[in-house]
């Protein structure tokens, strides 16, 4: 047999003289790993930044139709030249206007994000006058909210509480380390209200301008003035910083006649008024402030949550009536990760190990699992570090693949060990046993770790959020690949045998006619039966991108019709929030009422009830999801008329990959924007979508109608009475929402002076004929005789796609079905209704893209077995050999599907993470079998007896590697709760990959290869001359 290869024979020897520089090395990598882990971000899921740019503007008080004419359209005009642009859409409505950019795959959004802004500033001269310019930032997983926590203080009002909150629990939350920013609610403020009795000022012959105009010189900033002279320095004041109530009240007015009037004669000073626009905030029924804690994207999630929690918990012991309940923390499901990934490191490293030694029969490799899995997982974390990578769930399975790598490796260089030894009569005296095994493992370990890095490396080809989901565990493979390499070629001949103890737990096993027979019936057996079972379980197994985890709160969205006035939606509020408080498992509600706070600030949305729910988890149960059964059951027992509830179940927040943020969302649109048909159309299809297996009741996204007010002035009458146009809107104004003559800060609170008419008075739409107002000749008539007012309904949203009018459905899962069975039921649905010739309809949403995504990961897939397939034939020189192990990769796979079908687990991104780890090992098993048949084929056996004889030969190493790899994994299968839920399907998908592996690899592998043609495994189909053999084993031609 040829020889090995010097330089190796002297690699070896030269490690084996000096173990313990290797064990210093190895140890200073574990100490370098460790800090350099104390040092990397640790989140639940890495930062994805979209293609994707938010145009943001206020315009108060106007319409959605008014902002749709007057911000959107020409924004809409000026953003379609940003370049990269794939979609755009708007929406308008609660006096702000929404535009988003979606940008094409590879773009830089940091460009678009300029020329967007570059747009903006060309588009000023259209927009109206005086309103701020828009506000342009891109969109990234980093906006999400790390915490969202409630609290409350007894009976106290938000006001003051947010007051107390600013002078202790905030500054704390600042200053812990990790924390970006602290958002407070701002749901109901107090507001300086000045109520102006329109009768009395009109009989005191004063107009609505002359008093807005004392008022505001009154409360307006404080205008100085430095006087000079040879003595003395005058300063003159006139104004206040904050209004006094008791100052206000007596605060002369000026009449015709010389006298003057206090204000409170004419109007009703309040100064700790509620304002009306204003959305009421309680936890368990009493005033609440909510808090949203953004964490920098550098920190490490699980430390500053922690930090948090501490400090809350504190502030809470503060106060005898003093409650904090966390809604949401992000990192609850980043220790579960970590919990689960680090038992899966030490308890099943530690059970792997133990059957390593117990199948061995020997402690002379315990060095080197030893040195060998702490150090490789310490060498990857440096990689990773190096990278620029953080640690959080895909970075973390990855590295796991350190784990069966490592012992496959100490496993192959073992087994090889033995036959060395066996051997060694038979050889000259020269190299040590050890050193020859290595030489002869150190190829097929080389060819393994190319193929490995054929397998993964495509993955990086995908675009999209899914690949900025996927990429880092795709980067984390590599690095443990590249590590396990490294450190085998320096642990192994080191250590990898520390005694001259004899191992006999590797003999192979001999096998007579009635086995070959048996075997030959059951790799035929399973060569049918895979692919046919791989076929039916990839069309039947259910879909989901990432893993559903029961956090344990659930979003409950509430929508009554439109035109309810907020104190009648309020009351609908609290008997929502009593029958949600009443039902078992319920820990705490948060509920806002006429819309939720985002940032801090509030976004109304009139006849919107939204609660958190926070739900009892249950450890080994869905607890959530039977949660939302018993409530919708009470739900409807309670009657809401006409009311629309969506139900939330719990998941994995802050990672969208689709132009929609819901489950799912229909878009119908109308070639000519007509809003009453598309609303029509949308009502038709959501009572035929009523019953759709997996979803929800649907819902017409932002369908208030409202009836407002159009006042056209009489412009003959307004001349004869002497009433300006100034005057008529300062008077319409004060009907209205009245008018803001002052601002100021009080204890960190904004304040508002406003002003307006008594709500006794001029509340009503009806009260605007009757209103008195001052003529020239100070005689007083109804504004009923000055302007013409009607009554019309008008969306109180628009939302546009691409410059087109649209009306969207939206609806979210119920948990009773997979994502793939829920669009399919959808879908059908859809195709029997009935839709109008000029209605079009697209279905978008989250279940759209994980369907979309997992084929692009199937594909990617397909292509990574193409790049094995590539390299293993550029080893071998042989297509056939190299097909032969590829089509083991997607045989195994039916092992991962029919057993996370048989536990109900869905497929998803991290079941073909799994897939990953489990295809890696098994090319290694292939590469063995090939490399064994290859120092067979020149006996002259047929080639099937010759693959047939060395799987035989190499079944205990490779049963072996799937023993201790599984065990390895198998805490992740026990540990219960959210973590269960979390990992269970990468755990399933190596384990019942690699447990049907091993038949495959044995008695189907071999069925591949022809009975014999005279020509040996490694021999090309053109006489392709193959690398030479290291003492028996076929080094890859690389």
């Amino acid at each position: 047999m040829p020889a090995p290869h010097p330089w190796l024979l002297l690699w070896a020897r030269t490690m084996r003289q000096r173990r313990g520089a290797v064990l210093t090395l190895v140890l200073t990598l574990v100490v370098a790993g460790v800090l350099a882990a104390s040092t990397m971000p640790v989140q639940l899921l890495p930062r994805i930044d979209y293609a994707q740019v938010r145009v943001i503007a206020d315009l108060p008080g106007q319409s959605a139709e008014a902002i749709e004419v007057s911000l959107n359209a020409p924004l809409e005009e000026a953003l379609a030249g940003v370049r990269g642009l794939r979609a755009m859409q708007s929406r308008s409505g609660d006096e702000r206007s929404y535009i988003e950019l979606f940008l094409q795959e590879g773009h830089d959004p940091q460009l678009a994000l300029q020329e967007a802004m570059a747009a903006v500033q060309q588009a000023a001269p259209q927009l109206p006058a005086g309103m701020p310019l828009p506000r342009i930032f891109p969109v990234s997983t980093a906006d999400e909210p790390a915490l969202i926590v409630a609290l409350r203080d007894g009976e106290l009002p938000p006001w003051v509480l947010r007051e107390r909150l600013r002078a202790d629990l905030l500054p704390a939350l600042r200053g812990v380390r990790g924390v970006a920013a602290i958002h407070v609610g701002r749901t109901e403020a107090r507001e300086f209200h000045v109520d102006l009795d329109p009768q009395a000022l009109a009989l005191a012959g004063m107009s609505v301008s002359e008093v807005l105009a004392l008022l505001r010189a009154e409360v307006g900033p404080p205008v100085h003035s430095t006087l000079r002279d040879r003595t003395i320095e005058v300063l003159g004041r006139h104004g206040a910083v904050r209004p006094d109530a008791e100052r206000l009240r007596t605060m002369p007015l000026p009449l015709a006649d010389g006298t003057r009037l206090p204000l409170q004669a004419v109007a009703d000073v309040h100064p700790d008024a509620l304002s009306e626009g204003r959305l009421p905030s309680r936890l368990d029924g009493r005033p609440a402030v909510l808090l949203e804690v953004m964490r920098d994207p550098g920190a490490r999630s699980h430390e500053v949550a922690g930090a948090v929690r501490d400090q809350l918990s504190r502030w809470q012991e503060r106060g005898e009536d003093r409650a904090a309940v966390v809604l949401h923390d992000d990192a609850f499901l980043t220790e579960a990760a970590l919990r689960g990934l680090g038992s899966a490191a030490l308890a099943g490293g530690l059970l792997a190990s133990l059957l390593l030694l117990l199948a061995l029969r020997s402690v002379r490799h315990l060095p080197a699992v030893l040195l060998l899995l702490p150090g490789t997982l310490a060498f990857a974390v440096i990689l990773l570090a190096w990278m620029g990578l953080g640690l959080d769930l895909m970075t973390l399975t990855g590295l796991l693949f350190t784990i069966g790598l490592g012992l496959d490796y100490l496993v192959i260089f073992a087994d090889r060990l033995q036959r060395e030894r066996e051997r060694a009569s038979e050889l000259p005296e020269g190299a040590a046993p050890e050193d020859r095994a290595f030489a002869a493992v150190a190829g097929p370990l080389l060819g393994a770790l190319l193929t490995t890095l054929a397998a993964v490396l495509p993955f990086l080809l995908v675009q999209g959020p899914v690949a900025q989901l996927f990429a880092p565990m795709i980067l984390s493979v590599v690095a443990a690949s590249v590590a396990s390499f490294l450190l085998a070629m320096l642990v192994l001949p080191a250590w990898g045998d520390s005694g001259a103890a004899r191992s006999e737990g590797l003999t192979p096993s001999a096998s007579g006619s009635t086995a070959r027979a048996l075997r030959t019936g059951i790799g035929a057996l399973l060569l049918f039966l895979t692919p046919v079972g791989f076929a039916v379980l990839v069309l039947g197994t259910p879909i989901e991108l990432l893993p559903a985890v029961d956090d344990g709160l659930v979003r409950v969205r509430v929508n009554v019709p439109a035109g309810q006035p907020l104190d009648e939606v309020d009351r609908t509020a609290r008997r929502l929030e009593a029958l949600l408080l009443e039902l078992p498992d319920t820990e705490h509600v948060h509920t806002t009422v006429g819309g939720y706070v985002r940032e801090g600030g509030a976004s109304y949305r009139p006849g919107e009830i939204n609660c958190f729910v926070r739900v009892t988890r249950q450890p080994m149960g869905d607890g959530a999801a039977a949660w939302v059964a018993r409530a919708r059951t009470a739900l409807d027992e309670l009657g809401l008329l006409h009311a629309r509830t969506r139900w939330e179940l719990p998941r994995i927040r802050g990672v969208r990959t689709s132009l929609e943020d819901d489950d799912v969302v229909l878009v119908l649109s109308h070639t000519d924007g007509d809003l009453g048909a598309l609303r029509e159309a949308a009502e038709s299809l959501r009572r035929t979508l009523a019953n759709v297996e997996g979803l929800g009741r649907f819902s017409l996204s932002r369908d208030g109608i409202g009836t407002r007010v159009v006042i056209e002035p009489r412009e003959e009458a307004l001349v004869a009475a002497g009433v300006s146009g100034g005057e008529l809107h300062a008077v319409l104004r004060l009907a209205m929402e009245g008018e803001t003559v002052g601002r100021w800060v009080e204890r960190g609170e904004p304040r508002t002076l406003r002003v307006r008419f008594q709500r006794e008075t001029a509340g009503r739409s009806t009260d605007i004929d009757t209103l008195p107002i001052l003529a020239t000749d100070t005689s007083i008539v109804g504004l009923g005789s000055l302007v013409q007012a009607s009554w019309r309904e008008e969306a109180l949203h628009i939302e546009r796609n691409e410059g087109l009018r649209v009306q969207r459905l939206r609806a979210s899962r119920d948990g009773t079905a997979s994502a793939d069975a829920t669009l399919r039921a959808l879908e059908g649905a859809i195709g029997e209704a009935e839709l109008d010739a000029a209605i079009s309809l697209r279905v978008d949403g989250e279940l759209v893209t994980i369907r979309d995504a997992m084929r692009t990961l199937l594909g990617a897939l397909l292509l990574c077995m193409l790049g094995v397939l590539v390299v293993l034939h550029l080893q071998y020189g042989w297509l056939r050999a190299a097909f032969s192990a590829v089509l083991m990769l997607p045989l195994s796979a039916v092992g991962a599907l029919a057993l996370t079908a048989l536990l109900g687990q869905p497929m998803g991104g991290l079941l073909l993470a799994g897939l990953l780890i489990a295809f890696g090992i098994i090319a290694n098993g292939a590469i063995l079998i090939l490399s064994e048949a290859v120092e067979r084929a020149g006996h002259g056996r047929p080639h099937r007896d010759q693959v047939r004889e060395a799987a035989s030969s190499r079944l205990r190493p490779i049963v072996l590697t799937v023993l201790t790899t599984s065990l390895g994994l198998s805490p992740l299968l026990v540990v219960g709760g959210g973590v269960s839920d979390l990992l269970q399907p990468l755990a399933l998908a190596v384990i019942g990959a690699l447990l049907l592996s091993v038949p495959l690899l044995h008695s189907a592998m071999p069925l591949l290869f022809p009975a014999g043609d005279g020509r040996s495994v490694g021999e090309g189909d053109a006489d392709a001359s193959r690398a030479p053999a290291h003492d028996g084993v076929a080094a890859p031609n690389v």
